[in-house]
């Protein structure tokens, strides 16, 4: 029985690998992330706190 994770042609590259840059081609997926900008990652980081704050409050409503 072959192993499938091991590529025919040993390129190097795995199945999953090359699953996932036809998937980056087509458009399905972005590719790697891009770095975010530190004050972008702040205002980020602020909004999940309320928000988070505000679903325990609701929750505390309906609790």
């Amino acid at each position: 029985m072959a192993d499938k994770h091991t590529p025919d042609d040993h390129s190097g590259t795995t199945p999953d690998d090359v699953r996932e840059t036809e998937l980056i081609e087509d458009g399905e997926l972005d590719g790697a992330p891009e770095a975010v900008d530190p004050r972008e990652e702040q205002e980020l980081r602020a909004q999940l706190q309320r928000e988070m704050r505000f679903d325990g409050f609701e929750q505390g409503i309906q609790g």
